[in-house]
């Protein structure tokens, strides 16, 4: 797949914008606002250790550099590929609606080559340049089996089992549009079915958001109550040992972005079909997250 100029573009500008954005405008916003949370890269504080080794991040600016870092990064790569995803995403409803038109086509008495060429005509890219390359190769003589798979080998698997009835139609012994028409029938159905899940399957991504509220929520509340704990018992025996508050929030903030990464490529792989809408929803979530630790640990 070639990536557009517009694409490299926008992502180079996303990541610019990920780094712009904690060390120079949320500084700069912060400090005309007399707020001195958020220093930039003098704020950064990040160590590693710990019983389990990971970074742990010390101040606000930290997590805000860090959500920010990885969802700008996570972004490019979304506006790169997703071309490419969309365009796997279309070809599949598309492969759905073609066959009812190549159907009534050749119902009408119009050779399957020529209807394919028509049906072309009518819809849109990209099955519109995959099906006009079919009718041209069977046009001149190719085998169809062939020709389909010359065309098609690139797309996704259910797109060629959708349009397998076309080359099979053409060894029918005569019985092309019976063969279309049962098709046609199928693939309308298959269309239904298709929607029927994606709206309901719709509703899983606000069940990910309240979710990661909840556990951000939650993440939060025990780190204040640890932060408590710690100042109402330093110099009495009661605790015996200090508490490291930003490395139990660390843990917290590495935890929560494994799972949302985790639960964010299960939903867009069952909804859509494609793993590459994860980048999406990552790093808006991971972005969230990083906010809401940065501002739980300002206010500790």
């Amino acid at each position: 797949m070639k990536y557009r100029p517009r694409d490299v573009v926008l992502a180079v500008v996303a990541l610019s914008i990920g780094f712009a954005v904690p060390t120079v405008i949320v500084p700069t916003v912060s400090s005309f606002l007399g707020v001195a949370w958020l220093r930039g890269i003098q704020g950064i504080s990040m160590t590693v250790g710990g019983g389990v080794p990971l970074p742990i991040l010390r101040t606000p600016d930290s997590y805000v550099f860090t959500g920010s870092v990885m969802a700008s990064a996570l972004f490019a790569a979304y506006v790169v590929l997703r071309r490419g995803a969309i365009e796997r995403s279309l070809l599949r409803k598309q492969a759905l609606d073609a066959i009812p038109i190549v159907s009534s086509y050749v119902r009408t008495g119009v050779p399957l080559a020529r209807a394919l060429e028509l049906t072309s005509e009518v819809m849109g890219s990209p099955m519109k340049e995959c099906l006009y390359r079919a009718a041209k190769l069977l046009q001149l003589g190719h085998d169809p089996f062939e020709a389909f798979e010359a065309v098609f080998s690139s797309t996704p698997r259910d797109v060629r089992v959708a349009l397998s009835a076309i080359p099979i139609a053409t060894v029918s012994g005569g019985r092309v549009a019976e063969v279309l028409e049962i098709a046609s029938r199928h693939s309308y159905q298959l269309s239904r079915l298709d929607d029927m899940r994606r709206f309901r399957l719709e509703g899983y991504k606000g069940t990910l958001a309240l979710a990661a509220i909840a556990y951000i929520a939650t993440a939060i509340v025990m780190v204040f109550l640890l932060s408590y704990l710690a100042k109402m018992g330093a110099g009495t025996p009661i605790i015996g040992i200090s508490i490291d508050i930003h490395y139990i929030a660390s843990l917290y903030y590495v935890s929560a972005i494994i799972v949302f990464a985790i639960t964010s490529v299960a939903i867009s792989r069952i909804t859509y079909g494609e793993a590459v809408f994860a980048l999406k929803y990552s790093a808006m979530l991971m972005l969230f997250t990083s906010i809401a630790f940065a501002i739980g640990l300002a206010i500790i």
